[in-house]
């Protein structure tokens, strides 16, 4: 084993110690009395926005970018994307927005991909 993959090694274990120590810790301190019951209306409200700021660019980087490559020619993820938000417009439904997103993904991808 190289030094290199040893740096590696170390600083992969050590992403994956600190995240167990966040992610313990935003489950246990909210059962202590460490921190406040009540959080502040301007907190509260940019909590709100979370889901947003992270799902975003996991959920973009997933459809512009199914390989190595930007917006590929083939890439059928766009289309079934546009109906999926033109659906979640129009019905507010979670579950139906996944259906319809993924069986036209399932639709392109069957009559325009070659085998």
């Amino acid at each position: 084993m190289t030094g290199h993959e040893l740096a590696t090694d170390s600083l992969i274990w050590c992403a994956i110690i600190i995240c167990g120590i966040i992610t313990f810790l935003t489950r246990f301190l909210p059962l202590t009395h460490l921190m406040p019951q009540q959080i502040s209306k301007p907190i509260e409200r940019a909590l709100g926005y979370m889901p947003v700021a992270v799902l975003t660019p996991i959920i973009i980087t997933a459809i512009l970018m199914p390989g190595s490559e930007l917006i590929s020619e083939g890439n059928m993820r766009i289309p079934a994307s546009l109906i999926a938000i033109l659906v979640a417009k129009l019905t507010g439904s979670i579950v139906m927005t996944l259906v319809s997103g993924l069986s036209t993904l399932w639709l392109l991808n069957f009559l325009f991909l070659p085998v």
